[in-house]
């Protein structure tokens, strides 16, 4: 089983992030799992074309945690060996890392940041999709992301405060069909200190992002805007905001000079918080609504947002460090985005979030919708500009889990999305002189259902047992269409 080269480029990651000051207490927490998984269904094939496997997944891991002698380092690592029964050319060695370093070079007022993050992603949305590597789709790449740069934070004036960072990063994706891309960031802010009993408050802001494609052209993002909100008492601010956009529509225009205005409220009263806020920038009126009520250990939400964004972007803008988000996952993705994708659009995403603690259990609910308007891929020839249809996507999640006994824990999990979507018939192509850039539109659901229950058997070893079901319906041309019955039993051991 060889590695890959983005699987041996991370060797330097890792060595670097396992290197803090030795006289400083480090958390150091190696880990294994074992694990024997049925799937009727191995290359998420149409029916017909199925073929069954037994897969062993052998992934030793380790969890690094060091804080102090102004370094902070927050690693984990898995190395994801899969072998097949039934064809042992299916076999495969993966890398999943989530690192992140913050080195102290005055003080806290100015530091270093790195992080860097391998995984895997689903290549082509109009081909089978799987959020395992036990798939054998051929739809899935590696994909490597690091970034580094300085970050500071100063107060000035006593009740004021500057902040900035400024990154440069790299993505890299194994898989030819998707561009790599150089990202640069940054942001620059004068505002009230946090501490600030001001009943006035300001931000002076400025923030940029730059993806620059491997093949297609740079795609750029940035607004400068000032915030002033006045506050009414101690749990209510109501603000305005006036700025300048680029417009991300247009792909000649990079500078500053749209228009944009705000204004909103932001209140708290007991269990509860609220914001909203109504503008104009160059894309039309956009809203923005977020509702938070915590009562115990149960959680109710509501969000509502529009802003321009690039798909790379949006997955850029942080790599994951650290615990989950509770209760368990994150809400559900549209699933529509492609890597090395070239287009921008404005993006509008709504989702309805619930989790209630019950008598030893715990359920959660997930509705999200989300609409990408005013899709273009990104070039330097406006002649040669194609404009794409909306995607749209809307779905639900939910799940269940409980305590069964003091060393016994059972949860069940489901997913419904339903998403039209675009996709270049060649994700590679150069849309400014490759005439296969042909634009091709995809409509179909999927759905998935999940048990486990997993049981303690000593302080750091567990056993469990899983199994699945997923299934696509391609409404567009059915040739995607699959069903997979899946299981796993799984022995875990921490060290």
């Amino acid at each position: 089983m060889q590695l890959k080269p983005s699987v041996r480029s991370l060797l330097p990651v890792l060595v670097l992030a396992g290197l803090p000051p030795m006289a400083e207490a480090v958390d150091l927490e190696p880990s294994i799992s074992i694990a024997e998984i049925y799937t009727n269904n191995v290359d998420l094939a149409r029916d017909g074309l199925e073929e069954s496997d037994w897969v062993t997944r052998v992934a030793p891991g380790i969890s690094l945690i060091h804080d102090g002698g102004g370094l902070d380092v927050n690693l984990d690592y898995t190395f994801e060996a899969l072998f097949y029964a039934e064809d042992s050319d299916r076999n495969e060695a993966y890398n999943q890392l989530d690192a992140m370093a913050l080195l102290n070079l005055i003080g806290e007022e100015l530091r270093l940041r790195a992080a860097a993050n391998a995984t895997q992603v689903n290549v082509e949305p109009s081909q089978p999709v799987s959020n395992t590597n036990i798939n054998t789709t051929g739809n899935r790449s590696d994909a490597l992301n690091w970034n580094v740069g300085p970050e500071w934070s100063r107060g000035l004036f006593g009740q004021s405060q500057f902040d900035g960072f400024a990154r440069v990063g790299h993505v890299n994706y194994d898989d030819e069909r998707s561009q790599d891309v150089d990202t640069f960031s940054g942001r620059a802010a004068l505002h009230s200190a946090a501490r600030s009993q001001a009943v006035t408050t300001y931000e002076l802001a400025y923030e940029y992002s730059s993806l620059d494609y491997e093949i297609s052209d740079k795609s750029v993002i940035q607004t400068a805007y000032l915030r002033l909100g006045y506050r009414v008492d101690r749990s209510t601010e109501v603000f305005v905001l006036g700025g300048l956009d680029n417009d991300l529509e247009d792909p000649t225009d990079d500078s500053l000079k749209e228009g944009r205005w705000e204004v909103g409220v932001a209140t708290e009263f007991g269990a509860q918080r609220l914001s909203a806020a109504l503008g104009e920038r160059y894309f039309g009126t956009t809203y923005a609504f977020d509702w938070e009520l915590t009562s115990g250990e149960s959680s109710y939400g509501i969000s509502y947002s529009e802003a321009p964004s690039v798909s790379d972007l949006m997955a850029l803008e942080e790599i994951p460090v650290g615990a989950p988000v509770e209760p368990g996952v994150p809400p559900p993705d549209a699933g529509i985005d492609r890597p090395g994708d070239p287009t921008r659009y404005i993006l509008k995403r709504a989702d309805i979030d619930a989790s209630w603690a019950l008598s030893r259990s715990r359920l959660y609910l997930n509705l999200f919708w989300e609409d990408r308007e005013d899709q273009v891929l990104v070039s330097d020839d406006v002649l040669l500009l194609d404009n794409l249809e909306n995607s749209t996507s809307y779905g639900v999640e939910a799940g269940f889990s409980w305590e069964v006994g003091s060393r016994t824990e059972a949860s069940i999990s489901g997913t419904w999305a339903s998403r039209d979507y675009n996709a270049l018939l060649d994700p590679g192509c150069d849309v400014e002189t490759d005439p296969s850039c042909e634009v091709i539109n995809g409509d179909d659901t999927l759905m998935t259902l999940e048990g486990q229950i997993d049981y303690a058997l000593g302080q750091r070893t567990r056993l469990g047992f899983t199994m699945g079901l997923q299934r696509r319906d391609d409404a567009s041309t059915g040739l995607t269409d699959y069903d997979e019955l899946w299981a796993m039993l799984q022995l875990a051991r921490d060290f």
